[in-house]
C-alpha cells in the first residue's frame, strides 16, 4: 500500500486516496515514513451508514435528522 500511494501521489498530484477499512485503523492514513500506509482518508461507518440511510429513504418520516447530525459531527480516533 505504501508503494501503489507514494505513486498515486507522485503521478497524480492533488488526487487523494481514500481506505475502505472500516476499523479505524491509525496506521493506514499515516504517511510512509511514519511506517503507515499512507493513504489520504478513510471510510467511516460511523458517518456512512446514517447518510446512506438518510438519503435512500422513500419516506420523510424516516429519516433521522438526529443521527444525520451525529454524524456529521462524529470523530473518530483518528481526529477525522
Amino acid at each position: 500500500m505504501q508503494w501503489i500511494n507514494e505513486e498515486i501521489q507522485k503521478r497524480f498530484t492533488g488526487k487523494i486516496s481514500i481506505a475502505e477499512d472500516l476499523k479505524n485503523d491509525v496506521w493506514i492514513s499515516k504517511d510512509k515514513g511514519a511506517r503507515g500506509a499512507g493513504l489520504s482518508s478513510q471510510w467511516d461507518s460511523e458517518f456512512v451508514h446514517p447518510l446512506g440511510q438518510a438519503i435512500i429513504s422513500h419516506d420523510d418520516n424516516l429519516r433521522d435528522l438526529g443521527a444525520v447530525n451525529r454524524a456529521i459531527e462524529h470523530r473518530n480516533e483518528l481526529g477525522l
